[in-house]
């Protein structure tokens, strides 16, 4: 999953992910994220966070095979 900034997408705050077992990445770039959650996504092995200036929380839970 590739989430970059683009004017369609206002992501701003907090962004919570959950339940996407067959997940394997995860690439978040240039968001004004206060907070990021991540749960659940059992496939998930790679997070690359960029550019989040802002970003002060950071969750990661019952994501096995990072």
């Amino acid at each position: 999953m590739d989430i970059t900034d683009n004017r369609r997408l206002n992501l701003t705050d907090s962004l919570k992910i959950e339940g996407f077992e067959n997940l394997k990445r995860i690439r978040i770039k240039k968001f004004k994220l206060i907070s990021l959650e991540i749960r659940n996504c059992s496939q998930l092995n790679e997070i690359n966070l960029v550019e989040l200036p802002i970003l002060t929380s950071l969750s990661v839970t019952g994501c096995s095979n990072l």
